[in-house]
């Protein structure tokens, strides 16, 4: 027996060692694999580092370290669902892990799940809120949530933790201009290019806006810019070019898109650009020599480009020059060319008008109206509207008219002609008791409108005319 008691405590001894040294072998080779991982990432061994990772994972799945490495590499190789997966393990484990936290955010933002990645860089900001970086990822996914404010906040904090942080900047303004305070986004992005003057997107956001404000040098000086830092993009050329033109400096704008094209002969744009430029000088006055221009360099790029653009081009070029017959089938073909230009079909429905064509010039407005949804302004709209009304007038179609009436009144409920044109149509097809409403309607809205009052008492002092029927079109 006391043999037996001298043994037992011995054997403890031993398992325990035994279970020291397992667990000791065990630690060695987890983190053997991690490093074995690792250095499989640096050599771009992607399925050789998940298959360490895994192992690694294998040994002591309670670690956080193989299963945060592991959800980064699948991240790298664009498996989202795995790394989702492996990341929110990581964090699990140990939510303490900032890397883990961010990198979480970052694949939910991957996936478009912006509110969860939002959550997931505030959940980081909880702990640790002077991460610059993680702010600005907070912005972006706030920002594509629709979220303009929170947005706003969160890069105001970045900037001041980062003075320098010129790309905070640039979407700072991005973000104060899209809320409307163009002020305040001219400060911003006029810092961001300050600090970083070879940042694209700030001189992008900086050109555009400066148009927007109507200051042409301003905008021409960033244009410049963008050439000089990214001189192989013919767009770049383009965009100055045609600021050029809108200032009135043609031959400059003439000059750069043939600098252009001697740097990039191959590029159908840059003609294309030529077209536009010409074709906007010949919009401001009649200036044949021109429009000539403009129709010779449209003709030029329809045979390399024969694309909706080039071929309205030359279709515009040719209205304006007064040659209608000729400039109709350029204008039919870019109508049915996809993308549409967007100057297409209202130009061919000037076109078709002259010609005689009513029926095609109110087909392609109607086409016109359903591809711009309601992106036009809603004066712009209407007056659309009230084009397409006169032209089924025209047809007899007394129905489609008062239709569209309906819609510019609806786009522009300012104006009291429109109402009036309305109950003219109706009253005139025998709509009698819809003509009377419709006056009705609009003398409570504009009560001093002398055009309403007179029509009213016309209407009410004429016999009423039978209801005509709509001719089929």
């Amino acid at each position: 027996m006391r043999r037996l008691l001298l043994v037992l405590p011995v054997a403890a001894v031993a398992a325990l060692l035994a279970f020291a040294y397992a667990s000791f072998t065990a630690e060695r080779r987890y983190y053997d694999l991690v490093r074995q991982g690792e250095d499989a990432l640096a050599r771009s061994k992607s399925s050789e580092a998940v298959e360490a990772f895994s192992g690694a994972i294998a040994i002591r799945s309670d670690r956080m370290l193989a299963w945060f490495k592991r959800g980064e590499t699948y991240r790298a190789r664009g498996e989202l669902d795995a790394a989702l997966r492996d990341l929110r393990q990581a964090v699990e484990i140990d939510p303490s892990v900032l890397p883990a936290l961010e990198m979480l955010g970052d694949v939910q933002y991957d996936m478009g799940r912006y509110d969860r990645a939002a959550e997931r860089y505030e959940a980081f900001l909880g702990v640790d809120d002077r991460s610059d970086t993680v702010l600005y990822k907070l912005a972006l996914a706030r920002f594509a949530e629709g979220q303009l404010e929170a947005a706003t906040k969160a890069l105001q904090r970045a900037v001041v933790l980062r003075p320098r942080f010129a790309e905070a900047y640039c979407f700072l303004g991005i973000c104060l201009r899209a809320a409307d305070n163009r002020a305040d986004a001219l400060a911003a992005l006029n810092r961001a290019a300050e600090l970083a003057p070879a940042l694209l997107a700030a001189r992008e956001e900086l050109a555009s806006l400066e148009a927007e404000l109507g200051r042409p040098q301003a905008e021409q000086r960033h244009l410049e810019a963008l050439v000089a830092l990214d001189p192989d993009r013919p767009d770049r050329y383009t965009a100055l070019a045609l600021a050029y033109a809108r200032a009135g400096r043609t031959d400059v704008a003439v000059t750069t898109l043939a600098r252009a094209t001697e740097r990039m002969p191959d590029r159908p744009e840059l003609l294309t650009a030529l077209a536009r430029v010409w074709l906007m000088v010949g919009e401001r006055g009649p200036d044949r020599v021109a429009l000539d221009k403009a129709i010779e360099a449209s003709a030029r790029v329809v045979d390399q480009s024969p694309t909706s653009e080039t071929m309205a081009l030359l279709g515009r070029s040719l209205l304006l020059a007064g040659k209608t017959g000729q400039a109709l089938p350029w204008l039919q073909r870019a109508a049915t060319r996809h993308p549409v230009d967007p100057l297409a079909l209202p130009s061919l429905a000037d076109a078709a008008e002259r010609l005689g064509r009513v029926a095609e010039a109110r087909d392609a407005l109607v086409k016109h109206a359903t591809l711009d949804g309601d992106r036009a302004p809603g004066a712009l709209t209407a007056q659309r509207a009230v084009r397409i009304a006169r032209l089924c007038d025209r047809l007899d179609d007394a129905t489609g008219a008062a239709h569209w009436l309906e819609r510019a009144i609806a786009a522009s409920p300012g104006e009291p002609e429109y109402p009036a044109q309305l109950a003219r149509v109706q009253w005139g097809a025998g709509l009698t008791e819809e003509a009377l409403v419709t006056i009705g309607r609009a003398r409570q809205r504009f009560p001093a409108d002398q055009t309403l009052l007179d029509l009213e008492r016309r209407f009410q002092a004429s016999p009423r005319p039978r209801r005509r029927a709509a001719r089929a079109t």
